[in-house]
């Protein structure tokens, strides 16, 4: 400050002392007649809300009540499990609609139960509520508390407590009516902050202050009159020493903009001089600190860079300040068109506005997030990020925005999916085998026992006729052969699973084969199921098809989807048949039997593997016999597969390829 200013002020001050004098006297006055007008509108005001608050809730109240009653009035017909759903549904559409209510700039209805549940908190429908003694908010504990005990006996109460405002995270004492709806055990209430009355009160403050103002009007015209004769005095003075005074400040201007040391010898009078010895060092020592500075910041930023996770940070608004450059490569875009941009702006849709409420958490609740996501390129290829993401602050410790941190974990994560998996197959798999050795034992005794039953019978019973000696002969004959293609399926599983089984290709005719097919289990069924019929479907356009394959290994499989098929169909029929295609000859078994569920479909190929473990008692088999065909058809060259509705039958199909 120059010293003819200093000389201006102290005279503009001894000048206007008289008049701000009259002034304080004047406004004291006028200020006691306006607390008195302002104690009428404080009770009249405070009376006026209270009522309007009270009358909320009443309604809110009134509507709940009556849309109960509607909605029992409906309900009458339904179940309980029924009329829970509609309860639930009506509870979620009326939270929904109370939260929109809202008053003032502060004023909103919530809602909490007496089992210490937030259902609308800060005007907000809580999808899930929060459980208020949890929220490690002491202030809102102790004041849902006050409220729990106080409405027990049914009636609203007024109750004064310190909460936190609506529209900011500062703290204001507020005047809340609450009162319990017992039917559903909700707190339901609604309140106004006193900084609102103040507010109110303050607009009535400025109406009279504009009145004290236009009052003073007069006052000032006397003193700007004053203030213009003292500057006209102050400018006589300062012509005297304004050269020196502006070279001083044109050359520490200069210094100021750019660093650069002050000239001495461009500088007058002692006093000066030595404050122009004071900048210089002053400004030495400022340019060390940037220099150092700027190497931190030259350091910081390659270490960055280097680093092969993905880092940001972001301000207050949740704006790009920087990012590294794995960020860069993974967002796609330089990081310069990033800076002062949100989520929003550069990615869009759904997932941005994710990230800004997570943002606004973060900045909000002063707490660290992390999270897993699956991110998909453009080129198709996904890669899972581990995403920590913290706030951090200026000297002072204020929030001034987020640090993010993303680190791939798709390896690890991949890893840990494929442990758990050979983990479950290995354990599948030991299951399978005890389950298939103890199938196969009682497959294999059961025949044994009765051929060594029925060969007793036969060599030490003198006493069976003919025709005793002839069934006995035929069970043991029945049972040599059941025993017999039980050590095929087994030899035959061994060679596939070893890698030996040969393919024997021949030409065969597909309608010979299959009309033999035909004739024998066409005999089978007339002699042993009255109720079941076989049925066989040629392809007329292809009834000359020769076939270039395993003969033996086609009937095979065959023979086994027909077994099956009889083995699972009591009644109704069995149609098997063949149609050509463009390259291939497909064959299919269908069947009326019992069907077969969606999850015995994903194993029904597997080997060791029955869709039913009960099934292996009364239908018999060791659960090998699809395994087998499957992988002969696929050594042959095709494909099988089935569909299946259980109760309504199955239909396997399968191909060989015509060339």
């Amino acid at each position: 400050m120059r010293f003819t200013d200093v000389i201006l002020i102290w005279m503009i001050i001894i000048s206007i002392v008289p008049i701000l004098l009259l002034g304080f006297f004047w406004s004291r006055e006028r200020t006691k007649q306006f607390d008195s007008e302002v104690a009428k509108l404080r009770a009249n005001y405070y009376t006026e809300q209270t009522n309007f608050i009270k009358i909320k809730v009443d309604q809110v109240l009134d509507q709940l009540e009556s849309e109960i009653e509607f909605n029992a009035e409906i309900n009458k017909n339904l179940s309980p499990v029924q009329i829970k759903i509609k309860e639930d549904y009506l509870k979620k559409y009326i939270l929904q609609r109370i939260s929109k209510i809202s008053f003032g700039r502060e004023g909103y209805v919530f809602i909490n139960t007496m089992d210490n549940q937030s259902l609308i908190y800060d005007g907000k429908y809580q999808e899930k509520p929060i459980q208020i003694l949890k929220s490690g908010r002491p202030e809102w504990i102790s004041s849902y508390v006050k409220m729990q005990n106080g409405i027990k006996d049914g009636n609203g109460h007024f109750f004064e407590y310190k909460f936190k405002k609506h529209t900011s995270d500062s703290l204001g004492y507020k005047l809340t009516y609450v009162k319990l709806f017992k039917p559903w055990g909700w707190m339901i209430g609604s309140g106004i902050y006193y900084d609102e009355l103040n507010s109110t009160i303050e607009s009535e403050r400025v109406k009279l202050r504009d009145n004290i103002i236009n009052d003073l009007y007069r006052i000032f015209f006397i003193f700007l009159i004053v203030v213009l004769i003292l500057i006209f005095i102050n400018h006589r003075l300062s012509r005297y020493l304004n050269q020196n005074i502006k070279t001083f400040k044109r050359v520490f201007s200069k210094a100021s903009d750019d660093f650069s040391i002050v000239d001495i010898n461009n500088i007058k009078h002692q006093e000066f001089q030595e404050l122009a010895l004071s900048a210089n060092k002053m400004i030495g020592e400022r340019n060390k600190f940037f220099d150092a500075l700027l190497q931190e910041e030259i350091l910081l930023r390659s270490l960055i860079d280097a680093v092969p996770n993905l880092i940001f940070y972001k301000d207050k608004e949740s704006r790009y300040l920087g990012c590294n450059k794995a960020f860069v490569a993974y967002m796609g875009i330089d990081e310069k068109d990033m800076i002062g941009k949100t989520d929003v702006d550069i990615l869009g849709g759904e997932r941005s506005y994710l990230y800004l409420e997570s943002d606004k958490k973060i900045l909000d609740s002063k707490t660290s997030l992390m999270n897993e996501e699956l991110i998909k390129y453009p080129d198709g290829h996904e890669v899972r990020y581990e995403t920590i993401k913290t706030f951090f602050t200026d000297v002072n410790g204020d929030v001034q925005g987020i640090i993010g941190i993303s680190h791939d974990v798709t390896l690890h994560h991949q890893m840990i999916q494929d442990l758990n998996i050979a983990k479950e197959k290995a354990e599948e798999s030991a299951r399978l085998k005890t389950a298939f050795l103890a199938n196969m034992s009682h497959e294999i005794r059961t025949p044994l026992n009765a051929i060594i039953g029925f060969s007793n019978l036969l060599v030490y019973d003198d006493e069976i006729d003919q025709e005793e000696k002839e069934t006995y002969n035929r069970m043991i004959s029945q049972s040599g052969d059941s025993l017999a293609n039980l050590i095929n399926d087994i030899v035959d599983m061994a060679k596939i699973e070893a890698g030996q089984i040969d393919i024997e290709k021949e030409e065969f005719s597909v309608k010979q084969v299959m009309e033999d097919l035909f004739v024998l289990y066409k005999e089978q069924v007339a002699v042993k199921n009255e109720n079941l019929q076989i049925i066989y479907e040629p392809d007329i356009e292809h009834e000359e098809l020769v076939l270039t394959n395993d003969l033996f290994r086609m009937k095979q499989v065959m023979v086994n989807l027909i077994n099956n098929a009889l083995k699972f169909t009591e009644k109704g029929e069995i149609t098997f048949g063949y149609k050509v295609n463009d390259t291939n000859c497909s064959f299919y078994v269908r069947d009326t039997g019992i069907g077969i569920t969606k999850e015995s479909l994903k194993v029904i190929f597997d080997v060791f593997t029955q869709i039913d473990g009960t099934y292996s008692r009364k239908y018999g088999g060791v659960g090998l016999g699809l395994s087998i065909s499957k992988r002969l058809i696929n050594i042959m060259g095709g494909d099988i597969k089935v569909e299946s509705i259980p109760g309504v039958g199955s239909t396997f199909t399968f191909t060989l390829p015509l060339k």
